[in-house]
């Protein structure tokens, strides 16, 4: 109790050091919108017991599951404990509509899940072997139904072993805030994460981008992607709708993109939520203004590249590969977060039979005939991350 009323201390201070009027209602609301809550709850208990004693074999391993990296925070899957081993299911209910056509980042998302299986079953006494089914995504239909996309067989080794990527699954957060600009990832990590990249899959590749020259580059190819997207009505439509406007709203679905988790400062974030909500018009301008700021905060920008643009294995490949890199990363103390406006547009633009224009451009980028499936920022944080929101483990585990 002292702690958060200390908060509202602070907040009530916060408020009027920047001229905002602070009356009853203004009090109400922040208690209501959740200004002193930042994180807590029940849709945020997951990052807390994930290690619990209390969970054990399979449903431990799908508890780190749950906590992986996801598109718009979807969580776009759904698991089924089957004798010795869990099938992953794309819950397709989940899909993003035209901000991921053709479900590259469903299946993305899915990859992440799967690496924090195969990072966690050691913990708990088991080898992971990943058994992935190929679709082409081009001919894949959204259709609502689930559908298997991987088998994740467990095989009881006699011991738990802990890695130090295992350990780091409860703190990795996706950092929206700006980084560090002067302070450059020092060489030793770039190798680090190039070296990760070569020994993970053959269809696969990793270019990372630490000269200015690229990376004001692919800054620019960023901004005028976010707008392509704010200008087209349906895409905008389908990534705002997953966007969560109230606390209670939040609290209620469990998912979706929270002003919590939009790398703002305190102040600015208690503010934000006190104020009336934004229109879809504004969040995109909010959007377009803060991917320019926080892209030129970055000292490093980073494309996943595959052989297959469209082969859903390859692209839960891509998935493990990011999941991988952001879980040691999180062990270097270093940020990242999806910055795919770039990618989610070439999609768009091949649905539209639009020139390529995108596609071309990181192409060029990373130097690689290979097409890029994903795009990251990275650096040193100047905010804590915040957790996102998850469901619970009966939302996410089918009865059998």
């Amino acid at each position: 109790m002292r702690e958060e009323t200390n908060g509202r201390r602070k907040f009530l201070k916060g408020l009027m050091g920047v001229g905002v009027v602070v009356a009853g209602g203004t009090v109400y609301r922040a208690v209501d919108n959740g200004v002193f809550s930042v994180g807590k709850g029940e849709p945020f208990t997951p990052w807390t017991d994930w290690q619990s004693a209390s969970k054990s074999g399979e449903l431990a391993i799908i508890n780190a599951a749950v906590l992986a990296a996801n598109p718009h925070n979807t969580q776009p899957w759904i698991f089924e404990l089957r004798d010795n081993a869990i099938w992953l299911y794309a819950d397709t209910a989940r899909h993003l509509g035209t901000m991921d056509v053709y479900g590259r980042e469903l299946c993305i998302g899915l990859g992440c899940a799967v690496e924090n299986m195969v990072q966690a079953a050691p913990a708990f006494g088991f080898e992971a072997t990943v058994l992935l089914g190929d679709t082409d995504l081009t001919k894949q239909t959204w259709s609502g139904v689930p559908m298997h996309v991987a088998t994740i067989t467990l095989t009881p080794t006699g011991k738990q072993e802990q890695s130090e990527l295992y350990q780091a699954i409860g703190h990795r957060h996706t950092d929206r805030g700006e980084y560090q600009r002067d302070t450059p990832i020092d060489a030793s990590s770039v190798s680090a994460l190039t070296a990760i990249a070569n020994e993970s899959f053959p269809d696969v590749s990793l270019s990372l981008l630490t000269t200015k020259a690229k990376r004001d580059a692919f800054t620019q190819q960023t901004v005028n992607a976010t707008r392509f997207i704010a200008a087209d009505h349906q895409m905008s439509s389908d990534s705002f709708r997953w966007f969560r406007l109230s606390h209670k709203e939040m609290q209620a679905h469990r998912d979706g993109v929270y002003i919590d988790t939009a790398g703002l400062p305190p102040a600015m974030r208690a503010i934000s939520k006190i104020m009336p909500t934004l229109s879809e018009e504004s969040s995109n301008q909010y959007w377009i203004e803060g991917t320019q700021r926080t892209m030129e905060s970055t000292p490093m920008h980073g494309l996943i590249t595959l052989n297959n643009l469209y082969s859903s294995k390859q692209n839960i490949e891509a998935g493990r590969l990011w999941q991988r890199i952001h879980l040691w990363a999180t062990t270097q103390g270093i940020s990242m977060q999806p910055v795919n406006q770039t990618c989610e547009v070439i999609d768009r633009q091949k649905q539209l039979e639009q020139p390529q224009t995108f596609a071309d451009d990181l192409r060029a980028l990373s130097g690689k005939p290979q097409s890029a499936t994903f795009a990251f920022r990275a650096g040193y944080p100047t905010l804590t991350a915040i957790p996102s929101p998850r469901r619970a483990l009966k939302d996410v585990v089918a009865s059998t």
